[in-house]
């Protein structure tokens, strides 16, 4: 868990409170090929506690095409108010008994929005064979092309589709 005391900044209304952090958050979704590192810096805000900083780490993502694991730079910064009762589901909250804030959500969060939608291991991945799976990156398969294309076509509902291109 990434958490914070926020105690001396809830005290001292203009303090202050740097934060850094480095490791593996435990993200079941996400695999880090090197710890994410945080920094950021903690303050009072008229509503809550408002937190700003910075995060980067190395996400290893598969390759859209070849499912090969790839690994992709992700940084951004942020800058979120946490409220001890938050109204709005958009907003982070922090507990008031223990003056702590958890940044587990909100770093997911980022993280998961800075995604690509389309990660490819080269420009000119190949992809894997679609009758057997194959990754035709390490070279051919040993499957046989379709002898009969009208044969294959009488059994596809799209087959008049060909004949409009």
């Amino acid at each position: 868990m990434i958490d914070i005391d926020v105690t001396e900044a809830l005290r001292r209304p203009g303090t202050q409170v740097r934060f850094s952090w480095q490791g593996d958050p435990g993200y079941p979704e996400l695999t880090l090929a090197a710890p994410l590192t945080v920094d950021c810096v903690c303050e009072l805000a008229d509503e809550g506690v408002r937190v700003r900083g910075d995060l980067e780490a190395q996400l290893v993502l598969p390759c859209t095409r070849c499912l090969e694991p790839v690994v992709r730079d992700v940084s951004g910064s942020f800058d979120e108010l946490f409220m001890s009762a938050p109204g709005d589901e958009d907003v982070y909250a922090y507990n008031r008994e223990t003056k702590r804030i958890s940044l587990d959500q909100m770093i997911y969060d980022i993280l998961s929005v800075d995604i690509p939608l389309q990660v490819l291991c080269s420009d000119t991945c190949r992809g894997l064979c679609p009758q057997c799976g194959h990754n035709l990156n390490a070279g051919p398969c040993e499957c046989r092309p379709p002898e009969d294309d009208h044969a294959v076509s009488q059994n596809n509902p799209f087959a008049k589709l060909k004949d409009l291109f």
